[in-house]
């Protein structure tokens, strides 16, 4: 007699948590709960571009997979975006506030400009709309005249100026010490 009841018991705990696993999760499919939230729009393989406005230069972004927020974010993956050909930067994962145009890239990051200067960091904030940028993490930066190492770097101008901050060293190559 008691097995009867410990088995309606079972039946009852295995009815209730299907319940909640269908209808506990507030609607929420397993696709949108990436990255906490509702997405409006996702894909893979995506080119985006951006024409010129006002001072800031045309801008193209390819990535494996991007997702749409409905609070004006943009997430991507793989990324790689190209400014006008003045600037390229690639990176793992990156959110874009549409809003307020700030670029955040989390982890490895890489800065190549035209003339060949390439820097890498770990973690950058791009304010566009003020033209600044920053890490408060290591950063080099080579070019064919040596290597530049700080704890931290700010970058203005869209990118065509560098402050290193803390920890500076430099490699500066014997031929250009000469010339």
């Amino acid at each position: 007699m008691w097995y009867k009841k410990l088995l309606i018991a079972v039946a009852g705990v295995a009815a209730i948590g299907m319940i909640l696993l269908f209808y506990g999760c507030d609607g929420e499919t397993e696709s949108n709960i990436v990255g906490n939230g509702p997405i409006l729009r996702s894909g893979h393989n995506i080119v985006l571009h951006e024409a010129q406005h006002e001072s800031r230069p045309a801008l193209a972004i390819s990535a494996s997979e991007v997702v749409e927020k409905p609070n004006q974010v943009v997430i991507l993956n793989d990324f790689n975006l190209i400014q006008a050909g003045r600037l390229n930067i690639q990176g793992k994962t990156a959110s874009y506030d549409m809003k307020h145009s700030v670029l955040e890239v989390k982890g490895d990051v890489t800065l190549q400009t035209r003339d060949g200067v390439k820097a890498f960091l770990n973690g950058l904030i791009w304010e566009r709309r003020t033209k600044k940028a920053y890490t408060d993490n290591p950063v080099k930066v080579q070019a064919t005249q040596g290597l530049i190492e700080a704890r931290r770097a700010e970058f203005d101008d869209d990118f065509t100026s560098i402050r290193f901050i803390g920890g500076v060293h430099a490699k500066i190559s014997e031929n250009y010490i000469i010339d």
